[in-house]
């Protein structure tokens, strides 16, 4: 202690500009005469002014910390301005279609490697966590996307019933052309749960990458004699379809299971690990190096188009403004408060630091109206910006992305009720339960 203490007193006698013999004859009371115990705690060092150079090197550092937000966000307003000024020069269709063009090679690379991405980063996060870990870290996941999406239905009634954005009024005042479709008939809602199961278990695992099964009701001609006159009518007979689109649900039970049972088998599956290991560092390189920073521009080009083709934005606005103003609302509540409170229930942590870290996600999302195409981007962001654990990032994205629509569970609630109110018909209590 006196030791620590000799050393104290000479750094702070050295600092007053005492002289020190170099022969260490010096004692502890000798020092102890040039500067007491006192003078050491009321020694305020003198702050460190910053100088605007500094200033300026930390605004540069930042930049390149968050480069690729910045060019992101700029990306965003460029293509509103470029949208607009196009607007202006009443550019032909095939012109809009060239400006497009590089907004339509992000999405195809986007789509290009959800697959891959999905079938390594879930079968390499499963080979390393045990049955009981993930059916827990499932359990929760699930009730987790079960009671976000309830919320975000509540939020979207109890928005389009505030705002009130359907006015009868509007719908006589505003000429509204429709595309007549072929009459269909609507499956039912066990239909549509035995599609979800079927879709889990393909009967065809190569045509589950780009194909699902859907059902569907065909109307099948029938002659009916009455006597000497001859009626014909139709019947509904249910079949099953496969429509285009990677069945996802399919290829997520498949690899999971897979996933799990690779992990079990011990030394013998440390090469198949290893392999989908590898494989999943190589696509992440490939989305950080092209598609990551190629997407500020395939974004700037893809808003730049879509507020080109639209026809008329007087009329849409005058017609939607209102709707597309609710809508804005409740994603923002949900997105803004109910979920940020939810995080910080669980966690216990300031949500701000964490939703910082996806902002490049929610922007890709958000222009490319797919969560499954911005999962190359989702997965870049919760691993490297939140440091979330690649186990946990691989399983809940993966699944949330199909399961998890919040946006279309307050979007859907919406929509109803705005129709609902365009076209005068009151809803009781009981309807709107059944809407939500």
């Amino acid at each position: 202690m006196s030791s620590m203490k000799q050393r104290i007193c000479g750094a702070v006698a050295v600092l007053r500009g005492a002289e020190l013999k170099p022969d260490h004859s010096m004692n502890v009371d000798t020092i102890e005469k040039i500067t007491s115990e006192g003078d050491i705690e009321n020694t305020e060092i003198p702050p460190i002014k910053s100088t605007p150079l500094d200033n300026l090197q930390a605004v540069v550092d930042w930049f390149g910390a968050n480069m690729l937000l910045v060019l992101t966000i700029l990306g965003v307003s460029a293509g509103l301005g470029l949208g607009f000024l196009g607007r202006l020069a009443s550019l032909s269709s095939e012109s809009i279609m060239v400006i497009s063009f590089p907004g339509e090679i992000l999405m195809r690379l986007l789509k290009m490697f959800i697959l891959p991405l999905i079938i390594s980063s879930l079968i390499t996060g499963m080979a390393h966590m045990d049955a009981r870990s993930s059916g827990r870290m499932g359990f929760r996941a699930l009730c987790y996307y079960l009671i976000t999406t309830i919320l975000a239905a509540i939020v979207g009634i109890a928005v389009v019933l505030l705002i009130h954005p359907g006015d009868p009024g509007m719908r006589n005042s505003v000429a509204v052309t429709v595309a007549v479709e072929p009459e269909t008939v609507r499956i039912s809602t066990l239909d549509a749960i035995l599609d979800i199961v079927r879709n889990m278990i393909p009967e065809n695992l190569i045509q589950a990458c780009f194909q699902q099964v859907q059902t569907t009701y065909v109307k099948k001609p029938v002659v009916v004699i009455i006597g000497r006159e001859n009626h014909s009518d139709f019947t509904l007979e249910h079949t099953l379809v496969y429509r285009d689109g990677t069945n996802v649900m399919g290829m997520i039970v498949f690899c999971i299971t897979f996933g799990l049972l690779v992990g079990q088998l011990g030394p013998s599956g440390k090469v198949m690990i290893e392999f989908f290991t590898v494989l999943n560092e190589i696509i992440m390189k490939i989305v950080t190096l092209i598609i990551v920073w190629y997407s500020p521009f395939g974004i700037m080009c893809l808003i730049a188009g879509k507020v080109m083709s639209i026809s008329d934005i007087a009329i849409t606005a005058q017609m939607l403004g209102l709707y597309t103003l609710t809508v804005i609302v409740g994603l923002l509540i949900h997105g803004v408060i109910t979920l940020p409170t939810i995080f910080w229930l669980l966690a216990r942590k300031n949500p701000a630091t964490y939703f910082k870290g996806m902002i490049q996600a929610w922007i890709t999302a958000g222009a490319t109206a797919s969560s499954a195409a911005a999962l190359p981007i989702t997965f870049r962001c919760l691993e490297e910006n939140n440091k979330i654990d690649p186990r946990v990032t691989r399983f809940v994205v993966s699944v949330g992305a199909t399961v998890n629509m919040d946006g279309t569970a307050l979007y859907e609630a919406i929509a109803a009720i705005f129709i609902a109110q365009m076209n005068g018909i009151p809803l009781g209590f009981g309807d709107i339960i059944t809407v939500r």
